[in-house]
């Protein structure tokens, strides 16, 4: 999976960081000889490609990398040039599967451009569009949810993210959001878990250490909740984060000064 779209607690809602490399770039059809079953392309390199990415983007498999470059004749893979032309080449299958995944990556382009515009039924539609074309675009579900997430729709949110939690265990984008929509149902515990999961995986996540002191307080353990805002501040002493901590931790300390 590329990534991703940010939800902490849902406050901004920004383009995922794998989007642009997802993006078909214009390639020119050199020849269809139907008669040998053979289909070629050219793909100009884009900014940012690689040829792993580039075999994901056509093939759906980024270990075709290697048989790009023997095609190519490139000598030394990791040296490419934005703008240099790459033969694709194809069986029937594979460029009819191909076509079917660029005509899902423009439905799913057309959704982040729509969460760019703050269009969120938009959006959500096009992410549909996309996964009715390739149900395997795990890029368009994921942000699917998210949108979910962002309309209010937690349990719809977690059932799209739950098979994503499970088959990818280390991605944190994944596991923050998930971690999030079962927040948002007051499964606190569930959360928890979630988040204590991400700190094992990577002890100065903010983001999982931000959401694992606010599931604390809102599940009403305070003794824990103030020592993880606490752990929260040492960590990450500064930034808007560090502000909300201090607010909510002053609010644990001093009930009587909550609003």
């Amino acid at each position: 999976m590329t990534r991703r779209l940010s939800c902490t607690l849902l406050v901004l809602l920004v383009l995922i960081g794998g989007c642009a490399k997802r993006q078909w770039n214009t390639s020119e059809r050199l020849e269809t000889m139907r008669e040998l079953e053979t289909y070629s392309l050219t793909h100009a390199v884009a900014a940012g490609e690689t040829l792993r990415t580039i075999a994901d983007l056509y093939y759906a498999d980024p270990s075709r990398a290697e048989e790009i470059a023997l095609n190519n004749s490139l000598i030394d893979a990791d040296l490419l040039t934005v703008g240099t032309p790459l033969e694709l080449r194809f069986t029937e299958q594979e460029w009819r599967d191909a076509e079917g995944r660029r005509t899902a990556l423009a439905a799913y382009n057309d959704g982040v451009a729509a969460v760019r515009a703050g269009r969120s039924t938009e959006a959500e539609d096009a992410f549909r569009r996309a996964l009715n074309l390739n149900p395997d675009l795990e890029d368009a579900q994921y942000n699917l949810a998210l949108v979910m997430m962002r309309r209010g729709r937690h349990e719809d949110a977690e059932a799209m993210l739950l098979p994503l939690a499970e088959s990818h265990p280390e991605d944190l984008d994944v596991l923050q959001a998930y971690g999030q929509a079962l927040f948002y149902q007051a499964r606190f515990a569930d959360a928890l878990v979630v988040f204590d999961g991400m700190l094992t995986l990577n002890p100065e996540h903010q983001e999982a250490a931000f959401s694992r002191a606010s599931a604390l307080s809102e599940a009403g353990r305070v003794n824990e909740a103030v020592a993880a805002w606490r752990s929260f501040l040492v960590r990450h002493p500064s930034g808007s984060m560090a502000g909300r901590a201090r607010t909510r931790l002053e609010e644990l300390q001093n009930p009587q000064n909550r609003p």
